[in-house]
């Protein structure tokens, strides 16, 4: 993997692109948990599911059911906090339509939702982990965003370092 310096590098790079950290997979339980984590400290901007409908409120009230209980499959929202390092964070749910045992979580961000004041290197890694922690998420990937990414290919372009393979000192 890269030294920390060049992952510095990667993830303030002004590029147009969203920095993504994938996790995988997660139990429906622990992704509640995640949800009830996030919602402590951001406010929701809007969410919805793969038809488009507005699931904010059911997010709100912690309607579990009504969010991962369908069979829409997914479920996207904008975050917002003023405190957080990442003071705004995109999220992706999905899961099969089929099975509704495991989760993929994808939070996303542009470096320009950074804290300017607050953000540090380890201060991310440490959120990052303390996510993957509550999502109980065997492995995560950060990545730049880019066409060429196969699903969950920790090797995969872009990828600039994994929970199993970290940023070197």
């Amino acid at each position: 993997m890269y030294p920390s310096t060049e992952v510095l590098k990667y993830l303030l790079e002004r590029d147009g692109s969203t920095r993504d950290i994938t996790f995988r997979p997660a139990a429906r339980w622990r992704l509640i948990a995640f949800c009830e984590q996030l919602l402590s400290k951001y406010s929701i901007e809007s969410l919805s599911d793969s038809e488009g409908e507005d699931q904010a409120e059911a997010l709100k009230v912690h309607d579990w059911e009504t969010l991962f209980g369908s069979s829409c499959g997914h479920s996207f929202g904008v975050f917002r906090s003023d405190s957080a390092i990442i003071q705004r964070l995109l999220c992706f749910v999905d899961w099969d339509l089929s099975d509704h045992s495991e989760y993929e979580v994808e939070l996303s961000f542009f470096p320009t939702d950074l804290c300017p004041t607050t953000f540090t290197l380890p201060a991310f890694r440490e959120l990052v982990e303390e996510w993957r922690t509550v999502l109980g998420a065997d492995d995560y990937f950060v990545r730049q965003e880019n066409a060429s990414w196969d699903l969950y290919d920790s090797t995969g372009l872009g990828v600039i370092y994994t929970h199993l393979r970290p940023p070197l000192h």
